[in-house]
């Protein structure tokens, strides 16, 4: 964590708030995105016409029906470094 630790100090207005992501009690879970959002290997993704910015991310996936988890995958969660770096509330915003 510490070389992504130290990226997201240097690219935001508000670098102390990431601080809190690696010394914290909880991970950091969210949720990522419904199956109309997501894509298989080799195919395009959208991606925000206002950022100039956009990274990928390896993040463990899992997948739930109906309420369970049913299998782990692994992915690329892509962030619009950008916009996320101005306002970590607009970390919403930021995934692509």
């Amino acid at each position: 964590y510490h070389i992504s630790e130290a990226a997201r100090e240097a690219e935001s207005e508000m670098p102390e708030i990431y601080l809190n992501v690696y010394d914290a009690d909880r991970p950091e879970l969210f949720f990522k995105a419904t199956p109309s959002r997501t894509v298989g290997p080799g195919e395009a993704i959208g991606i925000r016409a206002d950022s100039d910015w956009d990274v990928p991310e390896p993040e463990l996936g899992l997948v739930l029906y109906e309420g369970e988890t049913v299998g782990y995958t692994i992915g690329n969660d892509v962030s619009s470094r950008a916009i996320e770096g101005r306002n970590p509330l607009y970390l919403p915003q930021a995934k692509v």
